[in-house]
């Protein structure tokens, strides 16, 4: 869901450069931070769960990274519009939390899968 929410705003960003030249970030952004991130992060944890045998993931943990995740993106893209330095740090430490996070999960799902010989 949030991959599709994010597609539309990149997509509204690049319809309204025609009447705001600025919003070309906000459109490269909001695809690359929103789509692309969402995405990534959503299927690499669905692909560990499914390949690697391992224990599934929880979902609050799943659902508190794509929060995370999304309200850094809106502080990082809000905090430059309004030109609040604070606002972007703090959504850009949201992000790599986030992110790290993420990483974290998926590496220690992994430790030890497909160890186990086949039966």
């Amino acid at each position: 869901m949030p991959v599709c929410l994010w597609a539309l705003v990149a997509l509204a960003a690049l319809i309204g450069q025609r009447w705001r030249a600025d919003l070309g970030w906000i459109g490269l952004h909001a695809a690359a931070l929103g789509v692309a991130t969402n995405a990534i992060v959503t299927w690499s944890d669905y692909f560990v769960d499914a390949l690697m045998r391992g224990a599934a993931s929880s979902k609050a943990r799943q659902i508190g990274v794509l929060a995370g995740l999304n309200v850094g993106i809106l502080a990082l893209i809000g905090g430059i519009e309004a030109a609040l330095n604070p606002l972007v740090t703090a959504g850009a430490a949201l992000v790599v939390v986030a992110i790290v996070v993420h990483c974290a999960s998926l590496w220690r799902r992994s430790r030890g899968a497909l160890t186990h010989p086949a039966r």
